[in-house]
């Protein structure tokens, strides 16, 4: 029996998990390093920071989004090896690579792609509120300071929204790695009724990193264009957004499978309550 899913249950699980597979982890974080520096500089070239690309012709724009599309792929293929591995460490059995790892990896590329556009639609909606309560801000006010920190808040909780809705939907992935639940319709039934709880376990993860942006917003409107603060304050960023994202990672995983365990005892639990077939109660009588 999977018990009752409670906030304190997923972190603590997910906690768990991290100390468990602590050096796993590791090497994972270490390896994905150089895929990461790959994409960074790729983007530099594309971007011409190192050498001019003229988009203008086919050929060089051919090149740009093939390679494009092999980042997000390796990216993919690497995401359903971490998932894979980590959801069958749940289950007492941790493998590394995936059955049918091109097929799965195609899946997540296009769910990923999907999402993308989701929050994108989510952004806009929220952001017409948003651009209207910081439009009567400034209309009200003309502190500066003021209408700064109001913008930095505002942005914080309007990038909360999204990435809550980001978060339910993306148990989909660790569903993919193993088969199971294949698409964000799926994903977002199994997490029915347990929205809030979501929301508050990743307010929880969040909150090391709320912390930083409030932090940082307000060393950069107290002192302006100082390089120190700007760079220590990215490099720290960079490092707590590292383990912060490995937490949220850790918590699809453990919310993964705790709703799926779940979703199979409550249809075992349906299919015994079932009624016999007429055939077989025509045999009884019979």
């Amino acid at each position: 029996m999977i018990g009752s899913i409670t906030v304190g249950s997923i972190l603590k699980d997910s906690l768990k998990l991290a100390w468990n597979r602590k050096w796993v982890i590791l090497a994972f974080l270490l390896f994905s390093l150089p895929v990461l520096v790959a994409v960074v500089m790729g983007g530099a070239f594309f971007l011409g920071i190192f050498e001019p690309l003229n988009l203008s012709d086919a050929g060089s724009a051919a090149l740009a989004v093939l390679m494009g599309l092999i980042f997000l792929f390796l990216m993919g293929a690497f995401g359903m090896c971490v998932y894979y591995n980590f959801v069958t460490a749940l289950r007492g059995e941790p493998r590394f690579i995936p059955a049918n790892l091109a097929r799965k990896t195609m899946r997540s590329c296009l769910t990923m792609f999907v999402l993308a556009i989701i929050a994108l639609l989510v952004s806009f909606a929220a952001a017409i509120p948003f651009g209207l309560i910081f439009t009567a801000t400034l209309t009200a006010t003309q502190s500066l300071p003021l209408i700064m920190a109001g913008g930095i808040l505002g942005g914080i909780a309007f990038g909360f929204v999204v990435s809550a809705i980001i978060y339910r939907m993306s148990i989909v992935f660790p569903g993919i790695a193993m088969d199971e639940t294949k698409t964000i319709g799926g994903a977002w039934d199994l997490a029915k009724g347990f929205t809030l709880k979501m929301v508050m376990v990743l307010f929880i993860i969040e909150i090391p990193s709320i912390t930083m942006d409030i932090i940082h917003g307000y060393l950069q409107l107290t002192y302006p264009m100082n390089v120190n603060i700007l760079l220590g304050g990215t490099i720290a960023s960079y490092i707590l957004y590292t383990l912060v994202g490995t937490v949220n990672f850790l918590t699809i995983v453990v919310w993964y499978e705790k709703l799926h365990v779940r979703h199979a005892e409550r249809l075992e639990a349906k299919t015994e309550l079932q009624p016999e077939s007429t055939a077989d109660e025509v045999a009884d009588l019979i």
